[in-house]
């Protein structure tokens, strides 16, 4: 398993940079944890949307989420090319319920996070552990046969 920090910014990104994601490689494919500010600008050069096994948004603050709705029209458009077969997998807490509600849409098929959701994407074994934070937020826990990483996917504070 391999994580690409393609983000890392909290609140907004620096000048060409971009706020919290991750790109998580196994064997069996990729998984995209956040999708914050520029990360559409960095995922091309470590991979594509039809290559996604999956989508996993820790919360639903706009530093981890604001690049949602680009990768989602990516899809649109790999749906529409048959680049992609599938529609995007996308994995989010329920709540704030007006922010995920947003997220629905002929690209993505949603599955809401809780605290007892394991799921297997990517040949990874995936488990979510709530955090304190200010709205309803998950630590992600991703284990292979070869290895094991946790990620706690909330913004640092950053000096500007």
């Amino acid at each position: 398993m391999q994580v690409t920090i393609l983000g890392y910014w909290g609140g907004y990104p620096s000048a060409g940079g971009a706020t919290a994601g991750y790109l998580v490689t196994t064997d069996e494919g990729q998984i995209l944890l956040d999708c914050g500010s520029g990360v559409m600008s960095r995922l091309p050069y470590h991979t594509s949307v039809e290559r996604l096994s999956g989508v996993i948004l820790s919360h639903l603050h706009h530093d981890h989420m604001a690049d949602i709705g680009i990768l989602q029209y990516a899809a649109v458009g790999a749906l529409r090319t048959n680049r992609m077969s599938e529609r995007l997998k996308l994995f989010a807490p329920e709540e704030p319920s007006d922010m995920l509600v947003k997220l629905h849409g002929p690209h993505s098929d949603i599955t809401p996070i809780r605290p007892d959701l394991k799921v297997r994407l990517a040949g990874a074994d995936i488990e979510f552990v709530p955090v304190e934070h200010t709205i309803s937020c998950f630590a992600v826990k991703s284990r292979t046969k070869a290895r094991s990483s946790s990620i706690r996917a909330i913004p640092r504070i950053a000096n500007r």
